[in-house]
């Protein structure tokens, strides 16, 4: 089994091929691993008369942009 699949597998806690509990934590690891979260980066991006066009900070710690790099991948 390459360790792709194992590492989307890992949280199956339930031992079920499918669930809406599974799906989501699998799309989050997909998002985290290609850096498409929706971070202040991608927001602004996709909504720019929503997010101002200036750097915007970690609401947690406060001194850091708040994109996908921030989080810790």
């Amino acid at each position: 089994m390459a360790s792709t699949s194992r590492w989307l597998k890992k949280n199956n806690d339930n031992g079920a091929p499918c669930s809406f509990s599974n799906d989501k934590v699998t799309g989050h690891k997909i998002k985290l691993f290609a850096h498409i979260l929706p971070t202040a980066d991608i927001q602004q991006r996709n909504y720019p008369n929503l997010y101002p066009q200036r750097p915007l900070l970690c609401t947690e710690c406060l001194s850091d942009v708040y994109d996908n790099s921030h989080i810790g991948f």
